[in-house]
């Protein structure tokens, strides 16, 4: 093949032309690209299209190691260009191109230890009802950008929009140690882009958008499951509906973010945090202890950490069965932080104190709504 005739086809596409060009006169021992648009004309129109490739040119030498010309070994690389985008719409690039190198073998069904997070905006019929649906639609999309990115950046795997909430997996396909610290990472993350989100909406004076969010660790089965016509990657089992119940349960008790005992178990101490109660979600019989994800000293209100201490103290007698001193530290709490969950403990002290529980009662409080 003439020089001509190669820089002629290859008009469209410099890139390989110039990789040819570096082989051909020696400069170079071997030219590639692992993900080349290869440009090309649709024969009998002027209409320009593309298809991913990667190619290799390596020089074409006789026996006497005189060149000949170039080899160029090339692969279509458009099926799993398309596929990478898909994955790439709920997980990282990296995490998806791991994924891709192993075949997608880890997308099969598999029990594993996960955390999974659930977020959802508050009062979100109320605020939708006052905007037409356009806008409705153009907040939520700025909104789920927000919350997405604070999972991609975490390494985690978007799992599903449900209406307006998001659930989000932390350990597949591929389990990490840390998966419970990216997963209260990325909680974190998510109220300070809402922070971001809701000072533009204040300067445009449109509604704050508030959120609850919650986490759970546990063992789940993890795959693609669905029917023949569509399928789903997804988490189901006890780790993923008590990481939906917390996020319920955020509302119950005023705060914005909810981690169950499993999830506290695997952060240690690393991120500050308050215990809140011990309850019983709806559907379940066993108890669990449930804690407040708090920003750090830092960036929480002074007023809310000067309580930790004293809301401890006025959990342990509300246990106790000791009313008047959980009555007189959570009142304290209350007037000092306007803190909601130390209301409602107050609220149940008295109408314990009127009508207490069994003797043999664990200090665990059954709730009685999602």
């Amino acid at each position: 093949m003439k020089a001509t005739h190669y820089s002629e086809w290859l008009r469209l596409n410099q890139t390989l032309k110039g990789h040819i060009d570096l082989v051909m006169s020696g400069k170079e021992e071997m030219a590639e690209d692992q993900d080349y648009n290869f440009v090309k004309v649709e024969p009998g129109t002027n209409v320009e299209s593309g298809i991913s490739i990667k190619y290799t040119v390596v020089p074409l030498k006789d026996h006497d190691e005189s060149q000949k010309g170039v080899v160029i070994v090339i692969e279509d690389i458009t099926p799993q260009k398309r596929v990478m985008s898909t994955l790439s719409r709920y997980m990282s690039p990296a995490l998806a191109e791991q994924v891709m190198k192993e075949g997608g073998d880890r997308l099969g069904g598999v029990h594993v230890t996960v955390t999974t997070l659930f977020v959802d905006i508050r009062n979100f019929t109320a605020i939708s009802e006052a905007m037409d649906a356009e806008e409705v639609v153009k907040m939520l999309n700025e909104y789920f950008e927000h919350m997405v990115n604070a999972v991609l950046e975490e390494d985690g795997v978007l799992d599903k929009y449900i209406g307006d909430a998001v659930m989000a997996v932390f350990g597949i396909p591929y389990a990490r140690e840390d998966d419970a610290i990216r997963a209260c990472n990325a909680a974190l993350h998510m109220l300070r882009n809402l922070e971001i989100f809701n000072k533009r909406r204040n300067e445009l004076a449109q509604p704050m958008v508030k959120v609850g969010i919650g986490i759970n660790t546990g063992r789940v089965l993890s795959g693609n499951i669905g029917s023949d016509k569509r399928m789903e990657y997804t988490v189901i089992g006890d780790g993923v509906n008590i990481a939906s119940r917390l996020e319920g349960v955020t509302k119950q008790y005023g705060v914005k973010t909810l981690i169950s005992e499993y999830t506290k178990a695997a952060i240690g101490d690393l991120f500050m945090t308050r215990e809140i109660d011990s309850i019983t979600v709806v559907g379940k019989v066993k108890p669990i202890r449930i804690y407040e994800l708090l920003l750090g000293e830092k960036e929480e209100p002074s007023t809310k950490t000067s309580i930790l201490e004293p809301y401890a103290k006025a959990l342990q007698a509300y246990r106790e069965m000791r009313w008047d001193d959980a009555i007189e530290l959570f009142q304290m709490c209350f007037d000092v932080a306007g803190d909601v969950p130390s209301r409602v403990l107050l609220e149940r002290c008295h109408r314990f104190k009127v009508e207490p529980p069994p003797r043999d009662w664990d200090g665990v409080y059954g709730m009685l709504e999602k």
